[in-house]
């Protein structure tokens, strides 16, 4: 993932990113028409309504915050430390898979598979958990497909031979992925005083896009594209997000620590000096009855609620 990365502008592309998804929930809500209330509603998961001691994931602009400082804090470990080398991660698996009407979302097991291998190697680093919709697998008819997976950054002075690592992972019996992709990949990144920055947007940017499976003669791929992303999937993905605080999708492991509890630092100060920040924390609950009500928005099937193992 992290080979040929350029620093093209990274906020650049982060806001394109944030618009992008901002414009499927106006979009999803302008189609079905949300009276004010409920546009409310959408605002308050986007971020953008009454700001609170909730630090949701679903907040674009936390989000773009969140790439920021974490961005500056590699960069300032790197100029400090330039025998450093860096790699980035990307860890999928079979149990990140559901189905977007009765979905299963199992982040406990998914952070504890990236985090052992990290440990095992003596790798420090910052993991994070990432939500993408593949709108072309339909799951027998059951509903499109999530992808709930890890991307990461890591850091050693002497790193283990990744080529043998990324082989090794992917032959052993825990790693499995059926969608046709290598469940583990792993790259050096080559030129990280430029390169650190963009990945750190990477690992925060919003579901804009989604992924589509090409059949190819040499086997299926999937491709990212903007083509076919539904507003009403970007919405049910915009729901889950809503579950969760951001901090609780950002792990570390060794030194990355370090740097996690810094990241932290500066996320909530500079989220309590927002404009309409309030004291206070969102009930669990918040969301529950409005997105049930929209759910119910979608005719033919049933959407359930999001199951979550933490």
């Amino acid at each position: 993932m992290a080979k040929g990365y350029k620093n093209k502008d990274p906020r650049g592309k982060m806001a394109f990113a944030i618009r992008v998804f901002a414009n499927k929930v106006k979009e999803y809500a302008k189609i079905h028409k949300a009276p004010k209330p409920d546009m409310a509603m959408f605002d308050e998961a986007l971020g953008y309504g009454r700001l609170c001691n909730s630090l949701l994931a679903s907040d674009l602009t936390l989000r773009k915050k969140s790439g920021e400082f974490l961005g500056s804090a590699l960069e300032k470990l790197k100029l400090s430390n330039p025998e450093l080398k860096f790699q980035f991660w990307t860890f999928t698996h079979d149990r990140g898979h559901t189905s977007d009407r009765e979905p299963t979302i199992d982040i406990k097991f998914l952070r504890a598979s990236a985090d052992k291998v990290l440990r095992n190697l003596g790798l420090a680093g910052i993991y994070v958990v990432e939500v993408q919709g593949l709108g072309n697998h339909s799951l027998e008819g059951e509903g499109r497909m999530i992808m709930v997976h890890i991307h990461a950054i890591t850091w050693s002075v002497d790193p283990p031979d990744l080529v043998m690592v990324e082989r090794e992972l992917n032959a052993s019996k825990h790693w499995h992925n059926g969608l046709g992709a290598d469940p583990v990949c792993v790259d050096e990144v080559i030129d990280a005083k430029a390169d650190l920055k963009y990945l750190a947007y990477y690992l925060f940017k919003p579901p804009f896009d989604v992924k589509m499976m090409e059949n190819r003669q040499r086997g299926p791929r999937l491709k990212s594209t903007l083509k076919g992303y539904r507003p009403e999937f970007a919405v049910r993905l915009l729901e889950l997000l809503s579950q969760f605080d951001l901090r609780e999708l950002v792990r570390a492991s060794g030194d990355g620590k370090l740097i996690r509890t810094e990241w932290c630092r500066r996320l909530n100060y500079w989220h309590r000096s927002r404009e309409q920040w309030a004291d206070g924390k969102l009930p669990a609950y918040y969301f529950d009855d409005f997105w049930d009500r929209y759910r119910v928005k979608k005719k033919r099937k049933t959407y359930h609620r999001y199951a979550i193992i933490r």
